[in-house]
C-alpha cells in the first residue's frame, strides 16, 4: 500500500478565489463552477486510480529529508500566497522523478523528487570546486539511474554524504519546483485539464497541463523566486535552484528520452525551458548562469 506524508494542510481559500488575479478558467465551461468537496473529490480518485489509496499517514523516511522540504515549502508559499496541501508520496510506480499539481489546491512530490534534488544539488556543489561540467553532468546521470532503478524499499534516505553547500542547492531546487506546481494552481490551470477531460471523454488523471501552460508556470515560479531573493539574498529562494531543475531534467532527456521519464513527452524540451527561463532572470537583472 501506497503512503504520504501531509506535509502542510490548512483551511485554505479555493483555488478560484485565487483565479481573480491570475488566469481565469475556460470562459463557458461548466467545470470551472466546482465546489471545494468536489475539486477534493477529483483529487482523491485520481491519487487513488494512481497510487491504490488517498493516503495513509507516515512518518518521513529521513528527519533531514523532511526539514528540507518543508523549509522550501514554506519559503515559496509565503512569496506566492500559496495555502494549500503539500503531500510526499513514497511510491514504488513509474515516472518516481516527478511532482504535479492536483484540485483542492494540491501539489505531490513524489519521494525520489527530493533523492533527485539531493544529487544534483552535491553534484554542483562539487563542480563549484572542479568546474568540470562534464563530470557534472555525469556524476549526475550515474545517481537519476540509480534512484530510477532502485524501489523505495531498497533505496533508503541517506544524507550522509551531503556537504552543507548541497543540501543548500537542494532546498533550492526543490523551491524551484514547488514555485512551479504553484503557478499551476494559482493559475487554476487543472481546470483547463478538468473541461479538457470532460470534452475529450477522457480520465482527468491521464489528462496533462500543455506546453504553454508548463511554459507559463516557468516564467511565473521564476518570478517568485526573484521576489523570495530579494527578500532574503540568504534564503532558500534563489533562480539559480530552477536552473537546476532544468538542467536535471536535460541531463533525463539526455540519457534515455522519453522513455525514461515519460512525463516529459509533454512539457517543452528542457534546453528552451533553460534558455527562456535564464532571459527572463537577465531581463530582471539577475545573472542565472550555472556555468561560467
Amino acid at each position: 500500500m501506497k503512503r504520504f506524508l501531509t506535509l502542510m494542510s490548512v483551511c485554505i481559500a479555493l483555488c478560484l478565489s485565487s483565479c481573480s488575479d491570475s488566469a481565469s478558467p475556460e470562459p463557458g465551461c461548466d467545470c470551472a463552477n466546482l465546489s471545494f468537496e468536489e475539486e477534493r473529490e477529483i483529487r482523491d480518485d485520481a491519487l487513488e486510480s494512481v497510487y491504490g489509496t488517498p493516503g495513509i499517514n507516515y512518518e518521513f523516511g529521513s528527519a533531514e529529508a523532511e526539514a528540507d522540504v518543508r523549509r522550501a515549502i514554506d519559503a515559496i508559499a509565503a512569496v506566492a500566497g500559496f495555502s494549500g496541501t503539500v503531500m510526499v508520496f513514497d511510491c514504488g510506480v513509474a515516472e518516481t522523478i516527478n511532482a504535479f499539481a492536483l484540485p483542492a489546491a494540491t501539489i505531490v512530490f513524489h519521494e525520489d523528487m527530493v533523492r533527485a534534488a539531493y544529487a544534483t544539488g552535491q553534484a554542483y556543489a562539487d563542480y563549484l570546486v572542479h568546474r568540470s561540467r562534464q563530470r557534472f553532468r555525469n556524476q549526475v546521470a550515474d545517481a537519476l539511474i540509480d534512484i530510477q532503478t532502485f524501489t523505495v524499499e531498497e533505496m533508503e534516505f541517506n544524507t550522509d554524504n551531503l556537504s552543507e553547500e548541497g543540501r543548500r542547492l537542494a532546498c533550492e531546487m526543490l523551491a524551484g519546483v514547488a514555485a512551479h506546481e504553484i503557478c499551476h494552481v494559482r493559475s487554476c490551470h487543472f481546470h483547463k485539464r478538468l473541461c479538457n477531460a470532460a470534452q475529450t471523454n477522457s480520465d482527468f488523471e491521464r489528462s496533462r497541463f500543455s506546453r504553454a501552460q508548463e511554459t507559463e508556470a516557468d516564467t511565473s515560479g521564476a518570478s517568485y523566486l526573484l521576489q523570495g531573493m530579494r527578500a532574503d539574498i540568504d534564503g532558500p529562494l534563489q533562480p539559480r535552484g530552477l536552473m537546476l531543475v532544468l538542467e536535471m531534467l536535460d541531463i533525463i532527456t539526455d540519457l534515455r528520452g522519453e522513455s525514461f521519464i515519460p512525463w516529459l513527452s509533454t512539457h517543452p524540451d528542457p534546453k528552451l525551458r533553460k534558455l527562456a527561463v535564464g532571459e527572463y532572470f537577465s531581463r530582471n537583472g539577475v545573472n542565472s548562469e550555472l556555468f561560467q
